[in-house]
């Protein structure tokens, strides 16, 4: 009888974690389905863009439609252009990606997206063809492209006036290799064999370094910036979760490290300057943790203060 009782207990409690994995991997399953979620929404009246500050914007455009569609008889790619882009335009008006923006902001990312392709496949499509019309088109379009050309003035003033310290620096990284130490460690990234890493992430969750050395490195992030992979994806909750592991992790109080890591397949987990300004003291916990599982390669040390990169066990 208690053989027998012992058996059901066994079977009851394997059937109940049988059970929650299937809960775990159907909510994850709906997580990652919500994510790949992209919802088309009519644009409310409220919503259009009002019809003197979409003059004030898209005139060019909609000049140089104007005139493509009277080129149309005797140019055939000017029917397509005008045709298809007209319509892109248009339809930007009437539609918008229903993203976590809200309110004011719910046509903010479409407009920004969207019309910033429309306005120059418009500029250069239709332009091109128009330049080669006739002198009186062709004259007609100069002076449009002229007046839009007028903007170089505020790009001048910006290169004028901005930072100049990445001067003839086309590699786009300069910022980052500043730093010797993030230099040496993302030059040992990107010849290191291909692995998913992980970089410190902060409070901030947008517009941070998180990622850039892995990124550089071409090599895949275990962690970018949560706000914007949020809102690119719904806000499913596996992306604020993993975020919020990704912060303890580097605070050296994650419970399971080493199967959170496991699950992410992380190879690599950097720590750089800001990391130890962070926590100075995060380093030892973290490494106590993975020790057993992940080799701790030094790239700078000052005392008990090291830069650097643990690197898994094969």
């Amino acid at each position: 009888g208690a053989a027998f009782g012992r058996v059901v207990r066994v079977f009851l409690v394997r059937r109940l974690e049988v059970s929650t994995e299937k809960s775990r991997r159907r909510a994850r399953t709906q997580s990652y389905v919500q994510a790949l979620v992209a919802p088309i929404r009519w644009v409310t009246p409220v919503d259009h863009t009002p019809i003197d500050r979409f003059l004030a914007i898209q005139w060019p455009a909609l000049l140089l439609l104007g005139l493509g569609a009277l080129q149309m008889r005797r140019q055939r790619y000017s029917l397509l252009l005008v045709t298809l882009l007209a319509g892109l335009l248009l339809a930007s008006e009437f539609f918008y990606a229903d993203d976590p923006m809200g309110e004011q902001f719910n046509r903010f990312n479409s407009t920004l997206k969207w019309w910033s392709w429309i306005y120059p496949a418009i500029l250069l499509g239709l332009g091109s063809i128009l330049l080669g019309a006739g002198r009186g088109w062709r004259w007609t379009t100069v002076v449009i492209l002229l007046l839009v050309s007028t903007s170089s003035i505020d790009m001048a003033a910006y290169w004028y006036y901005g930072d100049k310290s990445a001067m003839g620096k086309l590699n786009g990284h300069h910022w980052l290799t500043r730093d010797q130490v993030d230099k040496q460690i993302l030059g040992w990234l990107t010849v290191a064999p291909q692995g998913v890493v992980l970089e410190g992430l902060g409070a901030e969750g947008a517009y941070t370094p998180t990622s850039a050395m892995t990124l550089f490195a071409g090599k895949p992030a275990a962690v970018g910036w949560p706000n914007h992979e949020g809102q690119w994806r719904g806000n499913p909750t596996f992306i604020t979760s993993n975020a919020e592991q990704a912060r303890a992790f580097y605070r050296g109080a994650l419970t399971d490290a080493l199967g959170w890591l496991d699950i992410n397949q992380v190879r690599y987990i950097v720590w750089v300057r800001r990391d130890q300004t962070r926590d100075p003291t995060a380093r030892l916990r973290i490494h106590e943790q993975i020790g057993s599982a992940y080799a701790w390669k030094p790239f700078w040390k000052n005392g008990d203060d090291e830069l650097g990169v643990w690197i898994w066990k094969d």
